[in-house]
């Protein structure tokens, strides 16, 4: 595809976002993807494993080449299920994930 800066074109032609990172913090590339519904296929750092249920919302393995190699075949082998789990990694994002966090946090606080 080449580089793209449209985010509606990335994702209207890709299913997945695979992230075999060793190191991450909270992904905007991972949020990003599930607020388009993608499935997430990554390896377990950072917060990929608050985001992701594995085979429900996505895949997340162990940050070794043999755990990624594995999890990919693992998807593959469940692309006749990529339509549900692309729905729901959407709607697992945002039950996690307000859409007006400075709201949710006023509200915490005002509760407490």
């Amino acid at each position: 595809m080449g580089f793209e800066r449209n985010k509606e074109t990335i994702w209207k032609e890709n299913m997945a976002c695979i992230m075999p990172s060793r190191m991450e913090g909270q992904s905007l590339a991972m949020l990003e993807a599930m607020s388009f519904g993608r499935m997430i296929i990554s390896t377990n750092v950072g917060d990929a494993e608050r985001l992701i249920e594995h085979g429900e919302t996505g895949f997340i393995c162990d940050a070794t080449v043999e755990s990624v190699n594995k999890i990919l075949d693992e998807a593959w082998n469940k692309r006749t299920d990529w339509l549900k789990i692309v729905k729901r990694s959407n709607d697992r994002l945002y039950t996690l994930i307000t859409e007006d966090p400075v709201i949710t946090f006023a509200n915490i606080l005002a509760n407490n």
